[in-house]
């Protein structure tokens, strides 16, 4: 179809609201050749072309930004150069991407784009994530000055003073500013005698907003606004998703939660919605249903909320973008899980667990996880899979253009792998069945962590036995967890009291277990603890190195990705990672004397890439670690001079042939609080890396010592690293002079198989 003809068909499809052949005449026009036209009017062509697919919602905004960065590209002074920043800038809403806003910044900052109020909105989106007050502070200050020299009642000024109102209103979140809310209100209001609809429409709902986060008003009053907002918005799909939560969040207030929960899922299924902002509504769906006893509605509102995770951390975004939004969703599987176990069905609370945390995880480790699998029956889609992953993975980003096209290439991948023989579940959140097979080694203890309820699941091959927990609560872990690492021994003691007394006695006192825990030797036990609870030392608890040995996984589906793997040959060979003096950093003697007394074992290597961990079966890393915790993906080991190996480095691995890491390294598995579910961390990184098995620490620990710790591990089995740690840890702790020491002892766990 040649220019005009594709012109033709995206003029009449706007006309007949036929959204289909909207995209189809997108496409086509994206598709032309650049002699189609002289380049400024295929430039204007394409661009309006861009413009068309911004109404249509968040799934389109990858083709209207390829779209305008095309037209941009063939004219850049062209009227239609202005949809560039504006797809980026709600591309960014849509998938938290911050390159995105970055770049919506700068383009917007042009010539052709010299529109000062553009700079006032993107300031307070980013304000929203970072920025300094100083930044949104000049763009209220520009914003003022604009409006000033407006006409008043004008469609310019209307439009101004909505965009002032955003950036007072983001000003008294970020500081609390009374005055800036006040002013807000004040200029927004304005707005609400416009002529225009769709600028009425936001001015109410702005409103609303501002009363919702701002000092109270009577609820009645507050409902009569989200109405408002709400019979405004109707035509406004965009905005709709907001009104509707704002009619939640008012009704919510006054106890009427048949209407907010009726809101919030009308919300959370609005598919023109930006998937956060719908996701944001299903939460709320299973929250205020879950408050008002209808348990079954809440397990829909959370089942939603959960479906739309992975969409919006997918790749899409980079990945500190994904681990922001994750943040802002910490604790969602948990009170879902929550839900389940309140209807008795720990089944379902087992598989919300695992679609809801270690996302980060599972799209690392679940696209390769039976690539050599998939390498036997159909290795023409293993290649490409391993090729679009390692593309993904790159340090050097290819552009938000670039990435959409990855992720494409992905989907497409994926589901051609859907339908081989054997495959159909490839890529998908689990099954029951699928996470069954977890307890056949032994069993696991899933202990979750909600407002509501506190509950441990022991898994064995008998089946699923709940056991409530009355005496944990999610504030005290979180409070545990905040004092954890720098807890001196009297704390820790306090810690590791309260943890048995809660959590761990009740668990391995109850009759699923006694069997097990008669049996000469102690026995393995794995657990997966959620929220804060995964920041705390369960394996060390009261009596637990005395009856089991325990293992620590972030999540059901991480063991059995690290049990699917094959195990080196045995004896393995065996690397050594050691640093023990980097300038600026205190010098490591225990690191010296683990690479003295490996020498004879290991291969040392000096230069570290994944190539040289490959065929590897044991690889000891004896260096400095430090944790980011503003950034976790950025937490490191330090290798040398200007040498670190990141969260971020560990996540473009893929090992195949290698089995254990031993971590000699301080606070290897601490992370952020907001992401403690994620395993955003040191240890965490290896896994995904592709080692079965991680020896790290949860906190400083004294060099001296874990050589000390090192030297009772290697004179075991590093294969059977669970067991061999947990004997040199016992050693350690049944010594007189450590007893009463937890720090020295109680920092180490194992993580995988």
């Amino acid at each position: 179809m040649n220019l005009a003809q594709a012109w033709e068909m995206l003029r009449h499809a706007e006309q007949t609201g036929d959204r289909a052949a909207v995209v189809r005449a997108a496409g086509l026009l994206l598709a032309q050749p650049d002699d189609a036209a002289e380049p400024r009017v295929l430039a204007e062509i394409i661009g309006y072309a861009a413009g068309a697919l911004i109404p249509l919602g968040p799934a389109h905004l990858d083709d209207a930004v390829a779209l305008a960065e095309r037209s941009v590209q063939l004219d850049p002074d062209t009227a239609m150069a202005k949809y560039l920043p504006i797809t980026l800038a709600l591309r960014s809403a849509a998938t938290t991407r911050l390159a995105d806003l970055d770049r919506a910044v700068a383009t917007g900052a042009r010539p052709f784009a010299d529109e000062p109020m553009f700079a006032v909105t993107t300031t307070a989106m980013r304000a929203a994530r970072s920025g300094t007050p100083d930044e949104l502070d000049a763009a209220i200050e520009v914003a003022r000055r604009t409006v000033a020299a407006q006409r008043r009642g004008s469609p310019e000024r209307h439009t101004s003073v909505l965009q002032l109102g955003d950036a007072l209103f983001r000003r008294y979140l970020n500081i609390g500013d009374r005055t800036a809310l006040e002013e807000a209100v004040r200029v927004v209001r304005e707005a609400t005698r416009a002529r225009d609809r769709s600028i009425r429409a936001m001015a109410l709902l702005r409103l609303g907003e501002f009363y919702l986060a701002g000092p109270r008003m009577p609820g009645f009053m507050l409902a009569f606004q989200a109405r408002q907002a709400e019979r405004a918005s109707r035509s406004e799909p965009m905005l709709r998703v907001r009104a509707l939560h704002l009619v939640g969040q008012a009704e919510r207030l006054r106890g009427n939660y048949r209407r907010a929960v009726a809101a919030f899922a009308e919300a959370a299924g609005l598919t023109e919605a930006e998937p956060v902002q719908r996701a944001v509504n299903a939460r709320l769906w299973g929250q205020t249903a879950a408050e008002s006893g209808d348990h079954q509605a809440a397990l829909d509102g959370y089942r939603a909320a959960l479906d739309l995770l992975p969409w919006i951390t997918s790749w899409r975004a980079d990945r500190a973008d994904r681990e922001h939004t994750l943040a802002t969703f910490m604790g969602l599987a948990s009170d879902a899980a929550a839900v389940a176990l309140q209807v008795e069905d720990p089944q379902t609370a087992l598989v919300l667990l695992e679609q809801g945390r270690g996302l980060l995880l599972e799209q690392l480790m679940s696209p390769r996880a039976r690539l050599d699998e998939l390498a036997r029956v159909a290795p023409e889609l293993a290649a490409r899979l391993d090729a679009t992953i390692a593309a993904m993975n790159e340090a050097v980003d290819d552009g938000p253009t670039g990435r959409a096209r990855q992720v494409r290439e992905l989907d497409e991948v994926s589901a051609a792998i859907r339908r081989l023989d054997g495959f159909d579940r490839w890529g998908l959140p689990p099954l029951f069945t699928d996470l069954a097979d977890a307890a056949r080694e032994g069993p696991v203890v899933v202990v979750n962590v909600a407002d509501s309820r506190c509950d441990a699941m022991i898994m064995t091959v008998a089946g699923v036995t709940t056991v409530r927990l009355p005496e944990l609560t999610l504030d005290d872990a979180r409070a545990w967890a905040q004092r954890l690492p720098d807890a001196d021994n009297a704390t820790l003691r306090e810690i590791l009291a309260w943890l048995w007394r809660t959590t761990v006695g009740p668990v391995l006192r109850h009759r699923a277990l006694q069997p097990l825990l008669d049996a000469p030797t102690p026995p393995r036990l794995w657990w997966v603890p959620t929220g804060p609870l995964a920041l705390l030392p369960l394996h060390a608890a009261g009596d637990a190195l005395d009856l089991v040995v325990s293992s620590v996984v972030p999540t059901l589906t991480a063991l059995l990705r690290s049990r699917a793997r094959s195990a080196p040959a045995t004896p393995p060979r065996m690397a050594l990672v050691a640093a023990h003096r980097v300038p600026g950093m205190p010098p490591l003697t225990g690191a010296r004397r683990d690479a003295e007394m490996l020498a004879d074992r290991a291969t040392s290597l000096d230069a570290l890439t994944a190539a040289a961990g490959e065929g590897y079966g044991v690889v000891h890393y004896a260096c400095h670690a430090t944790t980011d915790l503003g950034s976790p993906s950025q937490s490191h080991l330090v290798l040398g001079p200007d040498r670190t190996l990141s969260v971020t480095d560990l996540s473009r691995w893929h090992l195949r042939h290698t089995e254990l890491a031993f971590l000699a390294a301080c606070g290897t598995v601490r992370t952020s609080s907001a992401l403690a579910d994620e395993a955003v961390h040191i240890a965490g990184g290896f896994l995904t890396a592709g080692y079965s098995q991680v020896v790290a620490t949860l906190w400083s620990v004294n060099d001296q010592l874990a050589h000390r710790v090192a030297r009772h591990f290697y004179a075991g089995d590093p294969l059977d690293a669970a067991r061999t740690l947990h004997d040199a840890v016992t050693a350690i702790r049944r010594h007189p002079t450590f007893a009463e020491h937890p720090r020295v002892w109680a920092a180490y766990l194992h993580i995988g198989r």
